[in-house]
C-alpha cells in the first residue's frame, strides 16, 4: 500500500510540474544516441513538423470536416 501511495504522489508531482504533458525526449541529446542516421531521421522529423505547421490548411478551422471527407473517400475508393 506505502509503494502505490508513493507512486501516486510522483506522479501527482509529474502532472503539476508538467501541467501540459510529458516534454518529449530528444534521442540525441538525452538518450544519448550517436548515429548518423538517427540524427538524420531527427533533422528529416523537424523539417516536416516545420513544414506541417506551416501549411494553410492547419490553420483552417474546417481541417477536422476536410479531413473526415477525405477519411470518407478513401474508404469508399478501398472499397471499390
Amino acid at each position: 500500500k506505502e509503494a502505490r501511495q508513493s507512486v501516486l504522489k510522483s506522479v501527482q508531482e509529474i502532472k503539476r510540474r508538467h501541467p501540459l504533458g510529458l516534454p518529449l525526449l530528444d534521442p540525441i541529446k538525452d538518450m544519448d544516441i550517436k548515429s548518423k542516421e538517427m540524427a538524420a531521421c531527427v533533422k528529416q522529423y523537424s523539417t516536416l513538423q516545420t513544414r506541417i505547421n506551416e501549411h494553410p490548411l492547419t490553420k483552417t478551422p474546417e481541417l477536422t470536416y476536410l479531413y473526415e471527407q477525405y477519411e470518407r473517400k478513401a474508404n469508399f475508393e478501398r472499397q471499390v
